[in-house]
């Protein structure tokens, strides 16, 4: 009797129910219906770390759309997706990116690398970005000021359809120009309190 006690208790144990991967791909999906990323972005780091069938879907819409608010919040993108060669090929899910460079930096010394360095660091990294928002972009001061080669490092965004600015300072018209032609497959512009 006691034998067949600790045979139901210890094969109970190890019995594991699978749902199939569809199932699993809805309930995730419908993790990720928040209207802010950062809303659910929480949720869906939770539900890639409850076991390992459930890290694809939850990566793959956890990446969907990346919103970067923060010199910190880039600089550990960069280094822990970009440069990471495990994360970084989920970054071919990213459709959305929404940059906010602060008005200040995280060191206090004006713009930060967010603002200088995301058409270098980004470009070609997201094979299939399809909308791009740019918000408190400046390049007119501080060292900002683009270089020649951002503009040619910005048509990295190949699959580019929408851009958004909003309340961002470019140093000339001329510039406004060059990054609206750098975005070859560019289909929608929209800006909201653009100065140059």
């Amino acid at each position: 009797m006691h034998s067949a006690f600790s045979y139901l208790y210890f094969s109970h144990q190890t019995t594991t129910l699978r749902n199939p991967g569809q199932i699993t791909d809805i309930i995730i999906s419908f993790v990720a219906i928040a209207r802010r990323a950062r809303e659910y972005y929480p949720s869906l780091c939770s539900c890639s770390l409850v076991c390992k069938s459930w890290t694809p879907a939850s990566r793959h819409r956890l990446f969907m759309n990346v919103d970067i608010r923060s010199d910190r919040q880039y600089t550990l993108f960069i280094y822990r997706v970009v440069l990471s060669v495990a994360m970084r090929p989920w970054l071919s899910s990213t459709r959305r990116l929404d940059l906010f460079p602060p008005v200040q930096s995280d060191a206090g010394d004006g713009r930060g690398a967010l603002s200088r360095l995301f058409a270098f660091e980004l470009s070609g990294v997201f094979p299939n970005l399809q909308e791009l928002y740019l918000v408190n972009l400046d390049w007119t001061a501080g060292g900002a000021c683009p270089h020649q080669r951002t503009f040619a490092a910005l048509s990295g965004f190949s699959s580019l359809r929408t851009l958004i600015l909003s309340q961002c300072q470019l140093p000339s018209f001329k510039a406004v120009r060059r990054i609206i032609s750098s975005f070859r497959s560019l289909e929608v512009l929209s800006w909201h309190h653009v100065r140059w």
